[in-house]
């Protein structure tokens, strides 16, 4: 099933092409979004990460369906 990843500043992959922000890939029927992390090697560990499907915060192990929009957000702090 295909999903779209969306790589939120310093998490956009860098190609020949330049930075990549929207990510289509396919994955197995029964994924989770920590599949998806996993897959894609992210610079930040989960514990740093906002993770989103289709506009809602989700935990790790949120299971996936064709069709969604999958965020990868930094979580900020600031003071």
């Amino acid at each position: 099933m295909k999903i779209t990843v969306y790589l939120h500043t310093i998490l956009q992959k860098n190609t020949p092409e330049g930075p990549r922000h929207q990510i289509e890939m396919d994955i197995p029927d029964g994924a989770t979004i920590g599949d998806v992390y996993t897959t894609l090697d992210l610079t930040l560990g989960v514990e740093h990460l906002l993770l989103m499907v289709n506009g809602k915060l989700v935990e790790f192990d949120q299971p996936l369906v064709g069709g969604d929009d999958v965020h990868f957000i930094p979580a900020m702090s600031g003071g």
